[in-house]
């Protein structure tokens, strides 16, 4: 009998938003159709109880039956292909490898969005996969303790660690160290980087409804930013509240507004 993966999140509980009630009712369904078969890949790639062979097998069951003329289904190859290395356990070695895994991991997420829209160009590409970058490194840092203790998953680069005089088993710690907390910190300046270079794309998208979702996801980046420079991950996860998100969702509203 096939094991099967229980779901880790749905779409009330992530950091963005997924299928907010900005996007025309046009589209949602299709926004929510490309989330289900993501979330169901995510959710075997970090599975407690299945074994890696199990995991790749029911991924590429997953990227077999993908329709072959779907508009999604480039970019849910591309995201098949990061859980793929997720089961793999797979460490990076610097930034910059780590920035290659959210090209798999997060950036076909907003290219689809675009690209459903109209919107995949010179203009939004750029700074698409900046966001898309910078909140997955913030989604990987809130949970650096659990994702080790758990699954054995490292998202921060070994050259860091090995700089500060530190090894991976730091992440089995209740409580940061100097010299990770400033891994830490780093990291996250790093991704107020990325979170400038994001800043333009809700001007540059025509979409009303896609404007104010970037916009919101942009709020939501930063506001998971701050709270990790004032929070220890290792000591408890760093999340959201329901008030952080509905906060985000009123900034990115009125901006997305006046922006229009």
């Amino acid at each position: 009998m096939t094991t099967t993966a229980a779901p880790q999140k749905t779409a009330e509980t992530e950091n963005f938003p997924v299928a907010s009630l900005m996007l025309s009712a046009k589209v949602r369904p299709q926004v929510m159709a490309f989330y289900r078969i993501a979330r169901r890949a995510d959710d075997i790639a970090d599975s407690p109880v299945l074994t890696k062979e199990e995991k790749f097998r029911q991924l590429e069951e997953i990227r077999d039956t993908l329709p072959k003329d779907e508009r999604a289904t480039p970019f849910l190859q591309d995201l098949i292909t990061a859980f793929i290395w997720d089961a793999e356990e797979r460490r990076y070695e610097t930034w910059d490898d780590l920035l290659e895994y959210c090209a798999y991991s997060a950036a076909p997420v907003g290219r689809f969005l675009l690209d459903l829209h109209g919107e995949l160009h010179d203009r939004t590409l750029p700074a698409s996969n900046a966001l898309c970058a910078a909140l997955q490194i913030t989604n990987h840092l809130q949970d650096c303790g659990a994702d080790y203790k758990a699954l054995k998953r490292v998202y921060i680069p070994r050259t860091w660690l090995e700089d500060a005089g530190l090894a991976v088993d730091v992440l089995e710690k209740d409580r940061s160290p100097q010299a990770f907390r400033a891994i830490l910190d780093r990291a996250l300046a790093k991704s107020d980087l990325l979170i400038a270079e994001a800043a333009p794309l809700p001007r540059r998208i025509k979409s009303w409804g896609l404007r104010i979702q970037a916009q919101a996801t942009i709020h939501a980046a930063r506001t998971l930013a701050d709270k990790l420079r004032h929070e220890d991950p290792l000591e408890r996860r760093v999340e959201l509240t329901f008030s952080h998100k509905l906060t985000c969702a009123m900034q990115g509203m009125v901006k997305g507004w006046l922006q229009g």
